[in-house]
């Protein structure tokens, strides 16, 4: 199977069970088993999903030169993925979210990117674009030179820009221009979502697009074909938390995919490996193996 590069966002991530939205004031609560923390972010979430599938992944990413940072390097390793793709600047901090889940697994997510926004795009200095059949670049800043390089040459871009409700969006427009495999979320284009997929085809010619509709499943269009293809949600584990379920179907579609597997076969797997993801807190948490999936 061919390598495949995920280039994006690592973090730490802390959790907090709460009981319901919205959150009512007290001074001090004690939720027993309520708090954990994880290695999380976009990047690795998909670079372990793909990684635990069986796909042969290399990461990049920009970490702080902090205590944070060393705990990301660890969990990496111990994990089997190579940090040597890992940049560190001197005096920097690694980024960071706090995610309160509710009993229904509903979330609130603050994400704090530190400076990560600001930093300057990496090239090819980094990576070499030959090397990979498929390049996983996330929608954070630093890619948007690696969006040109890698379709350049000639490699298939994959993105996910997770909520976009118009295809007047500035800060996305490079990633869906340049995708050949285009997610997103339908948060922001409930009951559209087919009208909203023709019409970013009509305009970029992305080859595949696929719109996760959370507990309503996922929806992909082709247009080639101007054909859709429907997978209802399945959950057989029940929910702890919605977490990071986007990042395991876009990586489970990607690791078949990259296989050679038929569309259709893929969306369904990438469906069942989010529904399985979801039993567990935390958004790298929660990935079986595919045989596990079969």
């Amino acid at each position: 199977m061919k390598k495949i590069l995920v280039s994006g966002l690592i973090n730490i991530e802390t959790s907090l069970k709460v009981g319901s939205f919205p959150i009512n004031y007290s001074p001090i609560e004690y939720p027993f088993f309520g708090v954990e923390n994880c290695v999380s972010g976009v990047g690795y979430n998909v670079a372990k999903a793909l990684e635990v599938l069986g796909s042969d992944v290399d990461l990049l990413s920009i970490i702080g030169d902090d205590v944070n940072g060393e705990v990301i390097k660890t969990e990496l390793k111990r994990n089997n993925i190579d940090i040597s793709h890992l940049i560190s600047y001197p005096n920097t901090k690694t980024a960071e979210s706090v995610v309160l889940v509710d009993k229904d697994g509903k979330r609130k997510i603050y994400c704090d990117l530190k400076d990560l926004q600001d930093r300057e795009p990496l090239d090819e200095n980094v990576i070499q674009p030959n090397n990979y059949s498929l390049a996983v670049l996330t929608n954070v800043n630093f890619n948007r030179k690696l969006l040109e390089i890698f379709h350049k040459n000639r490699v298939t871009i994959a993105s996910d820009v997770h909520v976009l409700s118009s295809l007047e969006d500035a800060y996305n427009d490079a990633f869906v221009k340049y995708s050949n495999i285009l997610f997103l979320s339908n948060e922001a284009i409930i009951d559209r979502e087919a009208d909203f997929m023709k019409l970013i085809y009509q305009k970029y010619h992305n080859h595949i697009i696929v719109c996760g509709c959370g507990s309503q499943g996922a929806l992909m269009y082709i247009g080639s074909e101007d054909k859709y293809y429907y997978e209802p949600a399945i959950a057989p584990r029940g929910i702890a938390s919605t977490v990071g379920a986007g990042d395991a179907l876009f990586s489970a579609f990607i690791h078949f995919y990259n296989k050679g597997m038929d569309l259709s076969n893929c969306l369904k797997k990438a469906v069942l490996f989010a529904g399985i993801k979801i039993s567990s807190s935390g958004g790298s948490n929660g990935f079986v193996k595919e045989d596990e999936l079969k």
